[in-house]
């Protein structure tokens, strides 16, 4: 299955990335251009254009952004031209991009509460769900965070989560409907429209595991199913519909998992990288129904980055390409046909 996954390729970029996105309407329609959320360094995000007829890779910048107020902690695309983006001073910035001009225009920005606490309001996650026109994020300190993005007031409903942890992760599973993952290592299942901070209608964890959620991932064709990825390199599928344990994919990460994704032609497939360096293709394939119980399936897999002994800070797939970035300024590319 892993034949036709063409070597990476490789550039180094004169700044430290922290994100990279495709810029597209979906994972699965083809697109040339992404984006990249820098870090500690010019704190901006950058629109870049790939040529897919050039042998080599040598992405083309097109624009970037002025300097944000900190570092990008998360790039999320809606479209091929609107991207939102966290900071970890607490803001939501909404951008436009212009493929006539290319030019990247702000639309919005959403900032929380001021505070003078170092770290009070560093956004670890977002998520959007356009059908009910919402933005959810979680922070640091332990808040979710609701933004309605057409509102004529940029104001942001905060619910204070009340478990002395922080929020790491949020997903929305359906329209009104959020997974939120914690440095407790739970999984918590909150219905958006009500703001009662004291209840949500599920708790899942792994027992014996209390280590924090880093990351999670929507199944891209059943919202139930959600891939977790902890601080101690465990990746782990949940079913919200239920609080059975979770089917446990492997402990090869030696050390947190950054980002994990489920593969858009593949479902039964996962990726994930990892503080560890490492980008890890996972096959869960079963010849029967989807619904078949992950616990009875054979797990195949392959670290398609080997050489590389830098934090893998995020990646992203779009139909047959994936992107990746380090913590050694190394932007990865890295291109696959027929691999399921």
């Amino acid at each position: 299955m892993y034949e036709n996954l063409n070597k990476p390729e490789q550039i180094y970029l004169n700044f430290n990335a922290s994100k990279v996105r495709w810029l597209s309407n979906s994972k699965v329609m083809p697109t040339n251009l992404f984006c990249i959320g820098s870090g500690e360094n010019l704190q901006n995000v950058s629109v870049w254009k790939m040529d897919q007829n050039q042998v080599d890779f040598e992405p083309q910048l097109l624009c970037e952004s002025d300097s944000l107020d900190g570092m990008v902690t998360e790039i999320k695309a809606k479209n091929s031209e609107e991207i939102f983006v966290s900071t970890s001073n607490g803001s939501v910035y909404h951008f436009k991009y212009s493929h006539f001009d290319q030019k990247l225009s702000l639309i919005t920005k959403w900032s929380s509460a001021e505070s003078h606490t170092e770290n009070l309001n560093f956004i670890n996650s977002f998520d959007f769900n356009s059908d009910c026109d919402e933005l959810c994020y979680v922070t640091e300190n332990g808040t979710i965070n609701f933004i309605r993005l057409h509102s004529q007031t940029n104001n942001v409903n905060t619910l204070d989560y009340n478990e002395l942890c922080s929020l790491n992760s949020v997903l929305y599973l359906k329209q009104f409907e959020i997974a939120v993952g914690d440095s407790l290592g739970r999984v918590k299942i909150w219905d958006a429209r009500s703001r009662d901070n004291k209840k949500s209608s599920l708790t899942l964890y792994l027992e014996g595991e209390s280590s924090p959620i880093v990351c999670m991932a929507n199944h891209p064709n059943q919202q139930h199913m959600v891939a977790c990825g902890n601080l101690n390199g465990i990746l782990s599928i949940y079913d919200v519909r239920s609080n059975k344990r979770p089917f446990i994919m492997s402990h090869n990460h030696s050390e947190p998992i950054m980002e994990v994704c489920f593969h858009p032609f593949s479902s039964d497939n996962l990726i994930s990288c990892s503080f560890d360096g490492s980008l890890w293709f996972w096959n869960a394939s079963s010849k029967g129904d989807l619904k078949t119980n992950w616990e009875d399936r054979t797990v195949n897999a392959k670290n398609y980055l080997e050489s590389n002994r830098y934090t893998l800070n995020s990646f992203d797939i779009n139909n047959d390409q994936l992107l990746a970035v380090n913590n050694n300024f190394c932007l990865y590319k890295l291109r696959y046909q027929n691999l399921f």
